[in-house]
């Protein structure tokens, strides 16, 4: 257990900053006790991890208001996400203890990387993928100069349509590694190519590297009429970046974090979270719950976003009371 909490502390040292200023502690005092001993710092990384859970125990009495506008997942059907994969579901509480990346005064800011070639509709999307991911988070978001990348042979194929199909792992690996800012919590490239992982996968939305804070997606299979809708685009890009706070896919409720690989089930999904993800959200963050819903509400109506625009409310109404 020794060897577990020195590496608690090297990990846990990079996400206090933001706890800091939640909990009432003094940064000099615990650098100064971080610096004394390997005793002190044993003894900061448990006071880390208790101060965390019962921050995000606080946290959790808040968005557990939200039960009552919670839907349950039904059963899988044959062919859906869930089927092929069993996520166990993951408590608040869990979430802390795997030692999330997060946001903190170092790492502040989520990058969005346009690779390919986009028109001005795509070019409109982006935007406001960038408007939404700013209100849900409460951090700034700053899209990145397009990257219409030479890609390698080996991380080119042509889908069943005959149209360039690239790597995801070049993408994260490659491409979003060389191109990290210092600041970034986060990295998000945002394609208008189809993409793949693996032999046998022949449709994916997008990919994340949770730990790393990289991820892709997809806007290639997003679409509605053959335009890319922008429903479909938000949830994509939205689920995507809250990977990248290292939190897992949702199953226990219609969640913005649920697993999916048939459009069906990306359609069903809706934008918002869970009452468990939201609270890790808010934890990872430190986002004020309030004014972020008050941004969302008004995101959505500006866009007509009806349904999200009526369940955002309702929780608004929930929480403010």
């Amino acid at each position: 257990m020794n060897m577990f909490y020195r590496y608690a502390f090297l990990v846990a040292s990079l996400l206090f900053s933001v706890l800091i200023m939640m909990c009432g502690c003094s940064e000099g005092d615990i650098i100064s006790k971080v610096k004394a001993s390997p005793e002190a710092k044993e003894a900061n990384s448990n006071t880390y991890f208790t101060k965390s859970l019962k921050l995000i125990e606080m946290i959790e009495i808040q968005t557990d208001k939200l039960l009552p506008l919670a839907v349950k997942m039904p059963p899988p059907k044959h062919g859906e996400w869930r089927t092929f994969w069993r996520e166990p579901e993951q408590s608040p509480q869990k979430y802390v203890l795997s030692m999330p990346s997060i946001v903190t005064n170092k790492l502040t800011t989520l990058y969005i990387k346009p690779i390919g070639e986009f028109n001005d509709s795509e070019y409109m999307i982006l935007g406001k993928i960038a408007e939404f991911l700013e209100a849900s988070f409460q951090t700034p978001v700053v899209v990145m100069k397009n990257a219409n990348n030479f890609f390698p042979k080996e991380a080119v194929r042509e889908n069943s349509n005959a149209d360039r199909q690239v790597s995801s792992v070049y993408i994260t690996d490659v491409l979003l590694k060389e191109q990290m800012p210092e600041d970034a919590w986060g990295v998000l490239a945002v394609t208008t190519d189809d993409i793949f992982r693996a032999e046998g996968i022949h449709r994916l939305y997008g990919d994340t590297l949770r730990y790393a804070r990289r991820g892709v997606i997809s806007l290639y299979h997003l679409k509605n009429g053959g335009k890319t809708s922008l429903s479909l685009a938000l949830k994509g890009a939205s689920h995507e970046a809250t990977h990248l706070l290292s939190l897992p896919h949702c199953s226990e409720y219609r969640c913005n974090m649920n697993g999916r690989i048939t459009l069906e089930e990306f359609e069903v999904a809706p934008l918002h979270y869970s009452p468990d993800c939201l609270c890790k959200v808010i934890f990872a963050t430190g986002a004020d719950m309030k004014k972020r819903f008050i941004d969302l509400i008004k995101f959505c109506g500006k866009n007509g976003l009806t349904q999200e625009l009526d369940y955002y409310s309702r929780a608004h109404k929930i929480i403010n009371n």
